[in-house]
């Protein structure tokens, strides 16, 4: 038997959605057997009990099932690679961005296939099957706090403290004026390296083995090396000139990489007093500070073609990467393909209009680590997708501060069309 016997949890009852390949239907039903007797509701759309979802409008009630619950459990073995109705569920989960608690449960060793399967495995606490030897394990996994609270706590105090200073700045009337340190197309004050240092040594005290990568050129010693595996990520204030000339688009932003690849970030936009966060194992949201209240935001699942995409874009005015940003004239067929385009010269909250489905698509060429991780998380916990180009294993981000290459964030109905249009990026 996979479980011993164990005490029934202290934990509230809960509904959970049980998908499973028709393979581990055996293992699936012992599941269910002993969360059922801790008292929780546990569904299993192929189990004979259910058939009545079966027939006319059974997707519906399917759909409805997984957004009922509060727990969705994926029982991932070789088969499920083939299994289309497991495929099916799992979609819904993450276009949908429900429920908020997501478990897998694998067999074996983990596959490399099931990433590209199954999209967004990031944003789901994993187990091997052989590691939960008992009850009290998968009890553990049920009712486990998201992963890594400290830091995604103090990550989203940080942004906001930060950002509120960029608030009072910007009109001059609080801690002085700012400075240009640097005139050219991408312009840097001294408020983007004041503010920069004071991340940093926040950071430092409370993490001092993490690394930190960061946009402003300091005398700090900044390092990527991490003993921890975590990497932080600091663009104090993305859309200087906007800012500069009073426009609102504007923002802070920090992310978190774990082993090199984007494990949570936080954005603050000032002039709405809005933080919006997202990470592995979380939800996406937009946190009104004025008011309190807490949207889960998710990105357009409804639109699916170019042609009817509002998407942003960005192309770096700076003289010797201008050509790259028009190789292949992609700035033209871009405008092309899609309804229309804007540019706001604040990439990270164009990720975030992508994250919310007010736009659809982000395409942007010649990026760094600090323009794309405070959102790249907050996409994927909206059920968005993304790509870089070149690919690089493990994206690379924790070796040093570089030239990441293009972004491309945006639905997987999209993000298939976007990669037939233009065949030479290789997405």
């Amino acid at each position: 038997m996979f479980w011993s016997d164990s005490n029934s949890p202290s934990q509230s009852p809960m509904n959970i959605f049980l998908s499973y390949p028709d393979t581990d239907r055996p293992f699936a039903r012992q599941i269910k057997l002993f969360l059922r007797e801790w008292g929780h509701e546990v569904f299993l759309a192929a189990d004979e009990a259910n058939n009545q979802i079966r027939g006319d409008g059974w997707l519906d009630a399917l759909i409805d099932r997984i957004e009922g619950s509060d727990i969705f459990i994926l029982c991932l073995r070789e088969s499920s690679l083939k299994a289309g109705i497991q495929k099916l569920e799992w979609t819904n989960v993450v276009v949908r961005n429900t429920p908020e608690k997501r478990i897998i449960i694998y067999d074996g060793d983990w596959n490399p296939l099931y990433e590209s399967k199954f999209k967004c495995v990031r944003n789901f606490q994993c187990f091997r099957r052989d590691d939960l030897k008992d009850m009290e394990s998968l009890e553990l996994a049920l009712s486990e706090e998201p992963p890594e609270e400290e830091r995604f706590t103090f990550l989203e105090r940080t942004v906001i403290e930060a950002g509120t200073q960029l608030l009072l700045r910007q009109s001059g009337e609080f801690f002085g004026p700012h400075r240009v340190l640097d005139e050219r197309k991408n312009c840097a004050l001294s408020l983007d390296v004041e503010i920069q240092n004071q991340i940093i040594s926040q950071i430092r005290a409370r993490f001092p083995g993490d690394g930190i990568i960061a946009e402003e050129e300091t005398e700090r010693g900044i390092s990527s090396d991490s003993t921890t595996g975590f990497v932080w990520t600091v663009d104090p204030l993305d859309g200087t000139l906007n800012f500069m000339r009073g426009d609102d688009k504007y923002c802070c932003g920090v992310g978190v990489l774990r082993d090199g690849l984007p494990f949570m970030g936080a954005i603050f936009v000032p002039s709405r007093m809005e933080l919006f966060t997202g990470g592995v194992g979380r939800k996406a949201k937009c946190h009104s500070i004025s008011s309190g209240a807490v949207k889960i935001i998710n990105t357009d699942s409804e639109v699916k073609h170019l042609a009817e995409c509002h998407a942003l874009s960005h192309i770096n005015s700076e003289t010797p990467r201008l050509d790259l940003c028009f190789e292949n004239d992609l700035p033209k067929r871009l405008h092309i393909s899609v309804r229309r385009v804007w540019m706001w010269g604040c990439g990270l909250m164009a990720g975030v209009s992508v994250a919310q489905g007010c736009h659809h698509l982000f395409f942007q060429r010649v990026t760094y680590p600090y323009d794309l991780v405070p959102y790249l998380p907050i996409i994927e916990s909206a059920g968005g997708v993304w790509r870089t180009i070149p690919k690089k294993p493990s994206l690379c981000w924790n070796a040093s501060k570089e030239n990441v290459g293009i972004i491309v964030a945006c639905n997987e109905a999209i993000m298939k069309e976007f990669a037939a249009k233009f065949p030479e990026l290789e997405l």
